[in-house]
C-alpha cells in the first residue's frame, strides 16, 4: 500500500518563502524569508509583496497585469527601506488559494566575486604582482611555498 507524503509546511523550509493575498499584500512568510531580509515576520505582514524590490518594478508590473501564473526572477535586489539589499534567484507563482507565493534562493550580488578586500589588500596584491617573480618560482622564502597573502592575491578576492 502506498501513501502520499504531505508537502512540508513552509515554516520548516530553509528556503525563504513569502505568501501574499490576491491583492499582492504579504499575509505571511516563513522564518527563513524574514531572516534573509533581516527583519521580523511581523514587519512584513501587510506590506505590498513588490515593496522590497529595490531596482526596477518587475514584481509590481507582474502582479498588476495578472496575465500569467509564474514569473522567473533573475537576481532582483530586495530590501525594506533603509536596509541593505539582498539578491536572489526566484519564482513568483500564483497560489491555488488565489494568492501569490514568492520563493527566493539567495545569491551573491556578483557571482564569482567576493567582498572587496579593501585598499590595503589591493595595494599589497598590486605590489606582489609587480615585484619579481623569483619568490613564486622558487617556492617563496626559503623554499616553503608562497605566503598566505601571495596565495590570496594569486587567487583573487573571495
Amino acid at each position: 500500500m502506498t501513501s502520499a507524503l504531505a508537502p512540508p509546511a513552509l515554516d520548516v523550509l530553509g528556503t525563504p518563502v513569502a505568501r501574499a493575498d490576491a491583492s499582492g499584500r504579504v499575509v505571511g512568510c516563513n522564518p527563513a524569508f524574514a531572516r534573509w531580509l533581516g527583519v521580523s515576520v511581523r514587519r512584513l505582514i501587510g506590506q505590498p509583496l513588490a515593496s522590497p524590490e529595490v531596482q526596477g518594478e518587475a514584481l509590481a508590473h507582474f502582479l498588476a497585469r495578472d496575465e500569467r501564473d509564474t514569473l522567473r526572477l533573475h537576481r532582483p535586489a530586495l530590501a525594506l527601506p533603509g536596509d541593505a539589499p539582498r539578491f536572489a534567484e526566484g519564482w513568483l507563482s500564483r497560489w491555488d488559494e488565489g494568492g501569490w507565493l514568492l520563493e527566493a534562493h539567495p545569491v551573491d550580488e556578483f557571482p564569482g566575486l567576493g567582498p572587496d578586500p579593501g585598499p590595503a589588500q589591493r595595494a599589497q596584491c598590486g605590489a606582489q604582482r609587480a615585484g619579481p617573480r623569483a619568490a613564486q618560482s622558487t617556492g617563496g622564502a626559503e623554499g616553503r611555498g608562497p605566503t598566505a597573502g601571495q596565495a590570496q592575491c594569486a587567487a583573487g578576492p573571495r
